[in-house]
């Protein structure tokens, strides 16, 4: 008896899944030939443009009473960042620049101060070279100045008398007009 009765006490439950499966494959075919057939009637069409038109005017009655609540609050709007994200950009554009005409007048002011050094140093060696010059042009003419003020002592002996002559000495005015046009001619090379 208690093997009859185990029999019967034992539940069968169906399979869900199977079900499911052959239900929705049996319905697939006849749903989406009424869908078809509702998707191209014009009721559809108007729908969803009502539809849209209903969404779009709600949209911008939350966009104008969120951009009134932002407005009066202390809170950013996007429209704010944007226009902060934009005037961030150009001052980085800016900055940019500087920063590169900056680099270029350094080395553009660089390269003045090389050509400066080198000038400078053509114009110290060639300075040199005249104070050379110069100082052998003085020494040239102190020695002729020497030789002018004392002059070898040679006696002239005059025909008819016999008696020895004195050389002419020149006046001191002359030597001076002499140094002052040396002096003068010292400055040209």
């Amino acid at each position: 008896m208690s093997e009859d009765t185990g029999k019967t006490n034992e539940i069968i439950f169906p399979d869900l899944v199977e079900l499911w499966k052959e239900l929705y494959f049996k319905n697939e075919s006849s749903w989406g030939e009424e869908f078809k057939e509702f998707i191209t009637k014009e009721t559809f069409v108007y729908l969803l443009d009502k539809t849209l038109d209903h969404y779009l005017s709600n949209e911008k009655v939350i966009r104008q009473n969120m951009d009134k609540y932002l407005d009066r609050s202390s809170f950013p709007s996007k429209k704010d960042i944007a226009r902060v994200a934009e005037m961030v950009i150009s001052v980085e554009d800016k900055v940019e620049v500087l920063d590169f005409e900056l680099v270029q007048a350094v080395k553009s002011m660089a390269d003045s101060m090389l050509n400066m050094a080198d000038a400078q140093k053509k114009a110290k060696d060639e300075l040199s070279a005249l104070r050379k010059d110069i100082a052998d042009l003085n020494k040239k003419i102190d020695r002729l100045d020497k030789k002018a003020a004392n002059p070898p002592k040679t006696t002239h002996i005059s025909k008819s008398a016999g008696i020895p002559k004195e050389p002419e000495v020149k006046s001191s005015s002359t030597k001076n007009k002499k140094k002052e046009r040396g002096s003068s001619e010292e400055l040209i090379p």
